[in-house]
């Protein structure tokens, strides 16, 4: 062909200045490495003429596949809002559902070969600890063999067979496998990855305050020797750089890094990338830095990053799936695809609400569209904190209030996920009895090694296997990034007290329960399902037609705890003959339901609860930790509201009678509040007291009888926390301003008194003991650990009151005072305070 600058001149205003500079860059690049190879000028200029079109070529045919994907989701989208009875809901649904939960099927599907993997580096014991740190490896040996397998493993990713251990080979072959499936998926929903080279399903993770502190030279001259040549390439020609190149690649990594992206980051980090890129070119560009070995990789996260190698390894997949369920349910530029269903969503509003002159439609489709907004920003990931040191600081404290103030949860926690788990079998049409006994057989299983291996089977999360605090958390909080040593104090305390065992339990439970309660009806057609089944495939969108293809499936037979059951998975829904892309859309919608269903049987906080209490304020400044301080423990109460009473009331409304909706209501507040009333006796017995009256003697709210159904309701989750605040029960003894400001707040300010009021009392007053008792009971009260309802009644009885009593004779005043009030109350003590032993049995 002739030279291709020659045709751009020619072209004219055919084609735009856009493209011609692009098009005339990428030649020069070409023309500057590989012109001076060849002799002939003119056979060198066709060459590299050809090179470049190609190359222009495929981004043209890339960009059309990006737009006709985008356009075809949105036309999917767009028939799903227009047919929905409440679009606005659907526009949450969107988001909520499909968004959030096909992100968890999709890293179903990625991590599939992992499951040795995850096990192999799981947190140990109840201390939930997996790597451990250079001092604790000295004296656990259990985490030196962690240690030491997790750098095999890299090894063998970068060159394999090179350490001759065959469990690393394996799981390196097994990550590997893994990284090249989420490729292909990506790839399949709209983007460009190039296969991969040696080492290069390895993220990079970069901590800008360490090459900071380390400066350009030390971070240059520590990087360079770890970088192989030969894969350093120009990310247009394919070409290794020269050293100049190299050079000038680096200072722009490092800027990059250090600016933490805000000059230009063009994939380098693989960390932060244009606003205005689609999703499906965010990997196109193959990293700039490339490893040329495993040795050097982990020398450099060792150096230069803050996260161990098993956090980065699963947080890129984790990352991966996050991409691609967007692209899946978006289209490959979702950003266009948000945009257009905010404006659609307001003009289905308008049409709805011409002719009535009213704007109510409008007014609640402004809300969704505002709210889906905000569950896209967050499941993209919120930006970094405008002072990570301040964010760091109060994200410890938020660790340190969950490992003190969920001790005792556990005990009520148990008994409402039994009740919970009720209901999600309710809503699914299948037996309420079964679903609590399995639960409860689930509950007090000491070794859940089986249980867990038949869920990583089926497909679901196993969320106590990649990270078993990470469930435990998100009951209460939506984000778990709290330095290591917080860290580790959250995740042991949560592990010793039970909240992490009764979570993970229930989980995959519910979901191994849903996948036995789909595979028993397998057999009947849609039109033979009972009633209720058809209201839950349908609030997933899964149709007639799609069920009658699911019912077809291989089921899968597995022989757990001694009996042989029956499941519908997934992955053999996806296997089933049908048109092409036909039968993984139906598998994906029916994981999609089984993780959402799992969320009712054991809510935790998801897009919704987040975009509702926090939305997009930034951590480190005073608005976003005090949102954060307000939503740490609102968000399973609101969980279970649009879970358990928002579904009832709703759904209950489809039978178009108010008392339906009522009934409905009814029976999710009594069975919650027999489960909160269980838990409540359970915790009044951990504290020394007698189980409470329950039978009301008066109507007034002094009443034990009425207090104690109050507190149950409230404690469940069936009322809020305010009610709790009226009758001055439960948690929230600092009233209304410590609700609102939520326990971080509310923690800071009751250290600030006990500071201010002991130097009054010791300085002012002149009494020293009882300022010190003030410290003391600051201490205790926020010392991780002593508060685990197992241990706790002992150590108050015969170490914390012995300890203040010797400090000052004058505190037996306050015990006695204590109880008094709680005699007042109706309340009887088994082990009374200050006493060295009990006096009664719980139960007499």
């Amino acid at each position: 062909m002739s030279d291709i600058r020659t045709c751009l001149t020619n072209a004219g205003d055919e084609i735009s200045k856009a493209f011609s500079d692009e098009t005339l860059d990428l030649f020069n690049q070409y023309f500057d490495e590989t012109g001076k190879l060849i002799d002939d000028i003119g056979t060198s200029i066709d060459t590299i003429s050809k090179d470049t079109l190609v190359i222009m070529e495929g981004n043209i045919l890339q960009n059309k596949r990006i737009k006709l994907q985008t356009m075809l989701a949105k036309i999917k989208l767009n028939d799903f809002l227009s047919k929905a009875k409440y679009p606005d809901r659907a526009l949450i649904d969107i988001g909520n559902k499909n968004l959030s939960q096909q992100q968890k099927a999709i890293l179903s599907q990625i991590k599939a070969p992992l499951d040795k993997f995850y096990d192999t580096f799981r947190k140990s014991g109840l201390s939930g600890t997996r790597q451990g740190n250079a001092t604790t490896r000295k004296f656990m040996p259990g985490q030196q063999e962690k240690h030491d397998m997790i750098q095999l493993v890299v090894k063998e990713i970068y060159e394999p067979g090179s350490t001759k251990n065959i469990k690393a080979a394996d799981m390196a072959r097994a990550y590997i496998d893994s990284s090249e499936h989420a490729r292909l998926l990506f790839n399949k929903a709209g983007g460009a990855i190039p296969s991969a080279r040696k080492g290069a399903y390895l993220p990079q993770h970069h901590h800008p305050g360490k090459i900071i502190a380390a400066g350009y030279d030390n971070w240059y001259k520590t990087l360079k020797p770890l970088l192989d040549r030969e894969a350093m390439v120009n990310s247009k020609t394919g070409l290794p750089l020269n050293d100049e190149e190299l050079d000038a690649v680096l200072d722009s990594v490092f800027k990059s890094i250090t600016t933490e992206g805000r000059n230009k980051l063009n994939s380098l980090s693989a960390e932060t990338f244009s606003q205005n890129k689609s999703i499906a070119k965010r990997y196109q560009e193959q990293k700039v830095i490339r490893f040329k070995d495993g040795a050097g990789w982990t020398a450099y996260q060792k150096e230069f990053s803050d996260s161990n190698i098993y956090d980065i390894m699963h947080n890129h997949l984790t990352m991966m799936s996050k991409d691609i369920s967007s692209m899946q349910i978006l289209g490959p530029n979702p950003e266009s695809t948000v945009k257009f269903l905010q404006t659609r969503i307001r003009e289905i509003a308008d049409e709805a609400d011409k002719g009535t002159g009213k704007s109510t439609n409008l007014v609640d489709a402004v809300k969704a569209a505002q709210k889906f907004g905000d569950m896209w920003e967050l499941h993209k990931g919120l930006p970094e904190s405008v002072n990570p040191k301040i964010s760091k600081v109060m994200r410890n404290v938020n660790a340190l209030i969950m490992a003190t103030r969920l001790s005792s949860t556990t005990l009520i926690a148990a008994p409402t996920d039994a009740m919970t788990v009720k209901k999600m079998a309710k809503y699914n049409g299948m037996s309420q009895m079964k679903a609590i006994n399995n639960y409860a057989k689930e509950l007090f299983k000491l070794n859940p090694g089986e249980r867990e291996q038949v869920a990583a089977e089926l497909g679901l999360m196993n969320d106590h296997m990649m990270d078993g605090a990470s469930a435990a958390l998100a009951r209460f909080m939506h984000e778990d990034n709290a330095s290591p040593f917080f860290q580790f104090v959250v995740d042991s305390s949560l592990r010793l007290n039970g909240l992490t065992h009764i979570t993970a339990s229930g989980r995959n439970m519910s979901g191994m329960f849903l996948m036995s309660g789909w595979a028993d009806v397998q057999a009947k057609t849609f039109d033979q399902l009972s009633a209720q089944m058809k209201v839950a495939l349908k609030r997933y969108d899964i149709q007639p037609e799609e069920w009658n293809l699911i019912r077809k499936a291989k089921s899968y037979k597995r022989n757990y705890a001694g009996k042989d059951v029956t499941y519908l998975r997934g992955e053999d829904i996806a296997q089933i003959k049908a048109k092409p892309g036909q039968a993984r859309e139906a598998a994906d919608k029916y994981m999609r339901m089984i993780f959402g269903e799992v969320e009712v049987g054991v809510p935790t906080v998801n897009y919704r609860e987040r975009a509702s209490l926090a939305g997009l304020t930034r951590a480190g400044t005073i608005p976003g930790e005090i949102t954060r301080s307000f939503a740490m423990f609102k968000s399973w109460p609101m969980a279970f509201y649009h879970n358990h009473l928002e579904r009832a009331w709703q759904e209950a409304g489809e039978l178009g009678t108010p008392f339906a909706k009522l009934k409905a209501i009814a029976d999710t507040v009594i069975f919650m509040m027999m489960g909160g009333a269980l838990g409540l006796q359970l915790m009044e017995i951990t504290k020394g007291r007698k189980p409470i009256d329950t039978v009301p003697r008066k109507m007034s709210l002094d009443d034990e009888g009425w207090r104690f159904w109050g507190n149950s309701i409230v404690r469940s989750g069936g009322f809020g926390p305010l009610f709790d605040i009226a009758v001055g029960l439960g948690d929230y003894r600092q009233g209304l301003s410590g609700y609102t400001s939520g326990p971080v707040i509310g923690s800071l300010d009751q250290l600030s008194y006990a500071i201010f009021g002991s130097a009054y009392e010791g300085l002012i007053d002149g009494k020293p003991a009882a300022a010190r008792t003030r410290i003391l009971k600051e201490v205790i009260a926020n010392t991780p650990y002593q508060g685990n309802w197992m241990i706790n009644l002992m150590l108050r009885r015969l170490v914390w009151e012995k300890v203040l009593l010797w400090n000052d004779p004058a505190y037996n005043k306050q015990l006695q005072r204590t109880i008094k009030r709680d005699t007042k109350e109706g309340k009887e003590y088994w082990w009374r305070p200050g006493d060295d032993s009990p006096g009664d049995n719980p139960f007499n």
